[in-house]
């Protein structure tokens, strides 16, 4: 085309640029569990260029909720737990738990219990109440 100036370009109408790449989603042949790699290139009238550096991904998603807390014992200054493993990974294995208990009012406001680490206490941990500043006749 002349751009008026007796010079000539190629229309670029339906070309898009870089930052106006598409977005593809791969849903066929994904297995959870697994890291794949992701790389592309591009190409002009000269030909194909460099791959790109490499993406890795896991194919995984967050765990499922863990099941409800059952009560093994309580006392005025303790509560004792046991808590449960998530029934799915979501393709990985589970590295950590926190463990949350309400502020003892009607609210839903949570804390985390400090005194809880899966790694040392595992699923059955007791609660001290003086170390959770925990309050005597509270619901929690």
């Amino acid at each position: 085309m002349d751009d008026g100036r007796g010079g000539y370009y190629k229309s670029m109408v339906g070309y898009l640029a870089p930052y106006m790449t598409p977005t593809y989603a791969v849903t066929s042949g994904i297995e959870r569990g697994l890291t794949y790699r992701f790389r592309y290139r591009a190409n002009n009238c000269k030909g194909w260029g460099p791959f790109s550096d490499e993406l890795y991904i896991l194919a995984a998603q967050k765990p499922s909720a863990p099941g409800a807390p059952q009560r093994i014992d309580s006392s005025s200054t303790e509560i004792s737990l046991k808590l449960f493993p998530s029934t799915e990974n979501g393709g990985t294995p589970v590295s950590d738990y926190e463990l949350w208990r309400n502020d003892g009012s009607d609210g839903s406001s949570f804390v985390i219990v400090k005194g809880y680490n899966y790694l040392s206490n595992g699923f059955i941990v007791t609660v001290n109440s003086a170390a959770e500043a925990m309050v005597a006749g509270r619901f929690y």
